[in-house]
């Protein structure tokens, strides 16, 4: 079979050599991860990582019995054995140190004579694999795999646009209601997370921007056990809502990936919300490490000036989910009630159209009513407030739970 493996050819040719010496020096400092150390298809969800993607075990032996690409790889994984350092992420870089997990996981299954993968996993990764990659494997084809989480769903019929968050299931019954907490430090945070459990929410979202220093990591981590202690079992959304999507502060990309990497590897939040439009290199890295932590993700887009056209709004949702989101979710501003019903067309569209569950709202006064339909037209998950609200016409979760209750008893009579 044709593997196109001449794709890795033609990089390798221009970036082997750079790639090789940043190995032997230490640290890796340019763009080559995809095509140098390849993975299996189904865990990279950008284009490039796509197209780099190895599809099945049979690419990974023709990878390696060719010559050129196998004795490259042989060469700078044995060069990875000579660093100094034994911490992944110290020589790779985040996420690059989960890529190399997977690239020798795999490599190490294709080819079990050829000892280095394993002892880099050994010297990096205490000898374990990634198990993802392991579970790909196993699964009958790495390709129907791929298709099933990136989004590219073929057979409707084998899939459900329902999702999992600890106990909780989105996407079917009464849409589940959300409550944030909010505070710019722990103690009010904490404090506004029990008031929020006092109403019996479905699941808790830590609005983590109004946090005055988020570059205080251990202060994460320490805010983060107290709410999960608080509670229970009930789901734990972390977000960052950057200020040009309606947050409290911009933020760079590499700040926003490692506060979001502290809260993944913490294992203390269920899921996290990345906007759509944030840096796409980013947010495609994201995705891939919170699946790597068995985490979900709420890939989000907000627009407090406008309503877009219904068409537009359907496409974001379907970008969503082509990304890799778990659940797709666009918040609006209307201008008129007529903004309000598009909104709700494109919710139903959507939802007839995704394998994922989505949630969409209407926000403000006039938006108010779509965060009480979210049943009748597809919408998920609707947000009521405990307290301080995050967005505008956000409705309290008493008064919300009763209408939604009442909306499901005589539309299911």
């Amino acid at each position: 079979m044709d593997y196109n493996l001449e794709r890795f050819r033609s990089a390798q040719q221009n970036y082997y050599q750079t790639a090789l010496q940043e190995i032997k020096a230490g640290q890796k400092r340019s763009h080559w991860m995809w095509f140098i150390f390849p993975q299996i298809a189904g865990l990279g969800y950008s284009e490039t990582a796509r197209y780099y993607a190895i599809r099945d075990m049979d690419e990974a032996k023709a990878y390696m019995e060719d010559d050129m690409l196998g004795q490259n790889l042989v060469e700078i994984s044995e060069a990875l054995l000579e660093t100094e350092s034994s911490d992944a992420q110290e020589v790779m870089g985040w996420p690059d140190n989960l890529k190399l997990k997977s690239s020798m996981t795999l490599f190490a299954l294709a080819k079990p004579e050829c000892e280095v993968f394993q002892k880099v996993l050994d010297k990096f990764f205490h000898g374990e694999p990634d198990q993802k990659t392991v579970e790909i494997l196993h699964d009958s084809s790495a390709i129907v795999y791929e298709q099933k989480v990136i989004g590219k769903r073929k057979d409707s019929s084998a899939m459900s646009n329902t999702v999992k968050i600890r106990n909780l299931i989105l996407g079917e019954g009464i849409p589940k209601i959300c409550v944030p907490v909010m505070g710019k430090e722990r103690r009010k945070i904490a404090c506004s997370a029990r008031n929020a459990m006092e109403q019996g929410p479905d699941m808790i979202e830590w609005r983590v921007d109004y946090l005055d220093n988020i570059e205080d990591t251990e202060n994460i981590c320490d805010i983060l056990r107290e709410l999960r202690s608080c509670l229970g079992d009930t789901p734990l959304l972390a977000t960052f809502r950057t200020k040009q999507e309606g947050g409290e502060k911009e933020i760079s990309p590499e700040a926003y990936a490692h506060m979001y990497h502290v809260i993944l590897k913490s294992n203390l939040a269920d899921a996290i919300d990345a906007e759509l439009y944030f840096d796409s290199e980013t947010v495609s890295a994201l995705i891939e490490t919170a699946h790597r932590y068995g985490k979900k993700v709420i890939l989000s887009s907000h627009d407090f000036q406008k309503t877009p056209p219904r068409e537009e709004l359907v496409n974001r949702l379907e970008k969503m989910q082509e990304l890799g989101g778990d659940i797709a979710k666009v918040a609006v501003m209307p201008q008129s009630s007529a903004d309000v019903l598009m909104l709700l067309a494109a919710t139903e569209e959507a939802r007839r159209k995704l394998q994922i569950p989505v949630i969409t709202m209407s926000m403000g006064a006039t938006g108010a009513v779509s965060r009480m339909l979210g049943e009748i037209s597809g919408s998920a998950l609707t947000f009521g407030m405990a307290g301080q609200a995050s967005a505008p016409g956000q409705i309290p979760v008493e008064d919300l739970r009763g209408i939604l209750q009442k909306i499901h008893f005589y539309s299911t009579k």
